[in-house]
Order: structure tokens, then C-alpha cells, then sequence
């Protein structure tokens, strides 16, 4: 099938959802048909079959019917209470009713908004299902582009010594899995620029304009974490959240669309490689792949990531962060990362 007869079917699917309100079809026809479009192979999975993807407005936002989702990526589904399970031989995402944290291939990962609920149905937010999952589930659909030159952007340093705990300061392991990261990096070829290689005070903004002289390719926020609560533990992985939407565990707006934005399809990819490779690698609580406003991650003009590799105020978690058979585990596990990410993007020769 190609592009054109898909985005046909699927419009033509959306007119006799809503016949008798023109302005809603011709807004959703535009959007939708610009949306498949970006795929050079819509799924074959689909065969010849003619469908819509219903959608609703529910308190301001669009959702989706997830039953039509999954017909869209030819999965199964299931509903079973609360739940609903979209299901295939490559895939497994697993939603809860008034929950923005869901399951995708086994990564905890973070929803703009809360799924909801429609006479039975279960409804998934259409900002969710643009810039975050599908761009995930079809990589196709990623804009292409060269990763060659990487910027690693230790956190903290100089009299801003980040999280401490018994004596162990956040701002030095930073600098440590950084340059860990940036030596295997160069060994596999990559160029790498560092906002810090000491330890040394740098503004937020002055890290952003790093980027910005040395245009890299990638942008990776190195950090580890901290907790009131000494029994927690694990790995977060964040990239920034799209324009109108929340940032996980808040309700905070990102009112206008950031630097960062313009990679929204991009970070999302990035983000859930990073964060299964992380969590592979060490073993380490799935802390959950989120979208934040973080201010070095929000105005770089490339694909960015921040990283939060474990917390010192756990014991046992500190200790492995001082071991160097560890460090050499997740920083190996960001090179792969990085790597696997860049021949996903890779332009087609």
C-alpha cells in the first residue's frame, strides 16, 4: 500500500466518523494526513483494510481510542478492567486508566497526560501517540540525520557540588563517567566535546551556549541523584517534554515550544534506547524514562538527554557508583546507546 492510499483510507475512515461537522474533519484529515506521510513504509500489517482512528476531546486535549491504535500498528488488544495491553511480536505497551505512567517493551515510561476512559473505551492522549510512542514504535517516521560530534555536559562542578553523601560528591562522578564516556566514544570515532573537563563552575545558560558555538550532533547531561528517602533507588533518564504538555510528576506547562522542541520525535527515541540500555546493563530500579523542562536539555538546538545514573543516598547504590567495574558498565552502556541511536538515524545513502 502506498503512502498516498493509506492516508486516503484513513481520511476517508475519518469523514464518516465525522460526517456533519466540517471543521473537525478537515482539521483532523490535515493533521492525520501529514502524520502518515512521514512514514516511507506505512505498516504492512495494515493489508488492505480501511479504518479510522476515532478520536474525542476530553477536558481540552485529543485522545485516541486505543483499540484503533493498536489496528494501526496491526497489534492485538486487550482490555480487562483498568487496563488495556496493545500487543505484537515485536512489541508489548501496557496502559492504566487515569495513569500517565505506562509500560513500553518492559521501560516505565511517562505519559503527558493521564489515559481516560470513554463509555468502555479506553482513550490515549494523540500528543502521546505523535511525538512519543510512535516515534519509538516506527523509527522510520525519525527525521534522519549524521551523529558524529557528541557533547557530554557533566553536571554541576566547581562551588555547585551537586548531591553529597558520606563524603562522596555528586560533581566529581559526573566528571568521571564523563570522561569515561568521552574516551570509548573517540575509540569508536566519535568526535566529543565536553562543557567541563575539570572541575569548574558553569551556569546553566553557559552550557547552553556551548552547545550553540559547538553545534553538536547529540547533547548528554551527565548526573547522579539524590533522595530524602535512603531506600530509594535506580536510573532516570530524561528528555524534554513537548510544547502545552506537562512535565512528568507535575503539572507544570511548557507554555511555548522550546530549542529543544524541534527534536521532539528525535528525543523520544533517544530517550528510550538510553534508558534500556542503561537499565540493562546495570540491572539498576526502572526509575522511568520522563519529560522535563531541564534547562541544558530545553535549549540545545540537537537531540538531548539527561542522564541520572543513581542515587548516593542509598547505600548500596552509592557503593556501586564508586566501583569502577560499574561506571565501566554504564558508560559503556551510553556509547552503545549512542551508537545504536545513530544508526537509527543514519541517512540512507
Amino acid at each position: 500500500m502506498t503512502p498516498d492510499k493509506a492516508s486516503r483510507r484513513f481520511c476517508q475512515g475519518l469523514g464518516r466518523h465525522t460526517l456533519g461537522n466540517l471543521f473537525k474533519f478537515c482539521l483532523a484529515s490535515l493533521l492525520l494526513l501529514l502524520f502518515l506521510v512521514q512514514s516511507t513504509c506505512p505498516l504492512s500489517a495494515q493489508g488492505s483494510r480501511s479504518f479510522a482512528i476515532r478520536y474525542k476531546q476530553l477536558q481540552k486535549q485529543r485522545y485516541l481510542y486505543l483499540s484503533d491504535v493498536a489496528r494501526f500498528y496491526g497489534m492485538n488488544y486487550s482490555q480487562a478492567g483498568k487496563n488495556a495491553v496493545l500487543q505484537s511480536r515485536y512489541s508489548y505497551l501496557l496502559f492504566s486508566k487515569d495513569s500517565r505512567i505506562f509500560r513500553i517493551n518492559g521501560i516505565e515510561s511517562n505519559l503527558s497526560f493521564a489515559i481516560a476512559e470513554h463509555e468502555g473505551e479506553i482513550l490515549l492522549p494523540q500528543v502521546d501517540f505523535q511525538s512519543f510512542i510512535d516515534p519509538i514504535l516506527r523509527r522510520s517516521i525519525v527525521p534522519k540525520r549524521k551523529i558524529s560530534h557528541i557533547m557530554l555536559d557533566p553536571g554541576h562542578g566547581g562551588k555547585d557540588p551537586g548531591a553529597q553523601n558520606q563524603g562522596i560528591v555528586e560533581k566529581n562522578l559526573n566528571l568521571l563517567f564523563s570522561r569515561r564516556i568521552a574516551a570509548i566514544l573517540r575509540k569508536r570515532g566519535y568526535k566529543v566535546s565536553m562543557t567541563r573537563n575539570q572541575d569548574r563552575l558553569l551556569s546553566l545558560e553557559q552550557r547552553a551556549a556551548a552547545a550553540k558555538r559547538l553545534q553538536p550532533d547529540l547533547y548528554i547531561s551527565i548526573h547522579c541523584n539524590a533522595s530524602a528517602n535512603a531506600a530509594v533507588n535506580g536510573i532516570e533518564t530524561y528528555v524534554i517534554n513537548p510544547a502545552q504538555t506537562p512535565s512528568s510528576g507535575g503539572n507544570t506547562f511548557a507554555t511555548k515550544a522550546a530549542a529543544g522542541n524541534a527534536y521532539d520525535h528525535e528525543n523520544a527515541l533517544l530517550g528510550f534506547i538510553m534508558h534500556s540500555a542503561l537499565l540493562k546493563a546495570s540491572n539498576a530500579n526502572d526509575r522511568g524514562l520522563k519529560r522535563k523542562q531541564f534547562y541544558v536539555i530545553r535549549e540545545v538546538a540537537c537531540p538531548a538527554a539527561l542522564l541520572e545514573l543513581g542515587f548516593l543516598s542509598n547505600a548500596d547504590e552509592r557503593k556501586k557508583l564508586l566501583e569502577s567495574y560499574y561506571q565501566d558498565k554504564l558508560s559503556v552502556a551510553v556509547c552503545d546507546a549512542i551508537q545504536e541511536y545513530e544508526k537509527a538515524l543514519k541517512p540512507e545513502q
